[in-house]
């Protein structure tokens, strides 16, 4: 019978099958054992130090960061596209968003819901999507947003691209991302079909949102923010936007009328509703994307080197 603790054994039956890249089970063959006799070796090689087993990242600074933001900032993950401090925000916004299709693709299943705010990130993210089929999959806007201004951003768009990527269906929002008084907003969503949808968004298993600076956004290039509307945000110390709702440095919301005419899932609503994924790159945006982080709105974060390390550096 063989002596499966001897030293000299075990360097064999491990030469085998990490050298020679033979199974368990040629290995067994070779030795005239059973197979779990092989297993026991590899595992004993292991205690004895005979085989000695190193994981090499591919780039272990940018693993180290993802972790250190997922700590910092109470992140369930974190995945960062690679960037040097060169990069122009639009090569950034690229890289990020491939990445940020990579992980919804492995991340969403058959059956599921998957809720979309809007903005020019998104719109990237979803044109770098690699079409697919996804039975049963739905897709769901959570932010108004109709109008002429570069349509292809709005979150109606962006569900029904999605949707036509994943081969899944998708639902639409009639109704502006922010209404002229908050009145208005609340006769809207006496609606059924338009909180109806609003309804499915905040329940949905998943939700992809970007994250703006409120004072260089698509918000105010479209025509949504004026002066009078930046005055009072910066009077109410607006630092990011996310879902076209304003926050504080601290991730509070903004006491503010503008975020009561918006329509929009509440972000207090969608932090305990879908696993929400923040797409966020360039370094321009990271005191925005810190405030988002701080008030705890993000579940998981997709962005890039260059703009962790400046999260981690602590205020800009």
């Amino acid at each position: 019978m063989i002596k499966w603790q001897d030293p000299r054994l075990l360097f064999k039956v491990a030469k085998l099958y990490y050298e020679e890249e033979k199974t368990q089970s040629e290995i067994a063959d070779i030795m005239r054992v059973s197979r779990p006799i092989i297993s026991k070796m590899l595992q004993r090689a292991k205690a004895e130090g005979i085989v000695d087993i190193k994981i090499h990242a591919p780039d272990e600074t940018l693993f180290q960061l993802e972790d250190e933001l997922s700590r910092r900032f109470g992140l369930e993950e974190v995945v960062l596209a690679e960037g040097e401090e060169h990069d122009t925000d639009e090569v950034v916004k690229v890289r990020v968003a491939k990445c940020a299709a990579d992980y919804v693709l492995q991340k969403l299943q058959r059956g599921e819901k998957i809720s979309v705010s809007w903005g020019t990130t998104l719109y990237q993210w979803v044109e770098e999507m690699s079409p697919t089929k996804l039975e049963g999959v739905e897709v769901i806007p959570i932010v108004g947003g109709i109008g002429q201004f570069r349509f292809e951003v709005h979150a109606n768009f962006i569900a029904q691209r999605l949707a036509a990527k994943l081969g899944a269906s998708s639902y639409q929002l009639y109704a502006p991302a922010i209404v002229e008084r908050p009145e208005i907003r609340g006769t809207l969503l006496s609606d059924k079909s338009i909180a109806g949808v609003l309804d499915l968004g905040e329940h949905a298993d998943w939700a992809v949102v970007g994250v703006g600076d409120p004072y260089k956004s698509t918000m105010q290039r479209a025509g949504y923010l004026g002066e009078k509307e930046l005055e009072e945000l910066r009077n109410a110390g607006a630092v990011g936007d996310c879902c076209s709702q304003f926050v504080t440095r601290d991730g509070e919301l903004c006491d503010t009328e503008l975020n009561r005419r918006v329509m929009a899932v509440p972000l207090t609503k969608l932090k305990k509703g879908p696993r929400v994924i923040g797409i966020c790159g360039g370094q321009s945006k990271a005191p925005s994307l810190r405030a988002v982080l701080n008030g705890g709105y993000l579940d998981i974060l997709i962005s890039d080197r260059m703009t962790a390390e400046q999260l981690l550096e602590g205020e800009t």
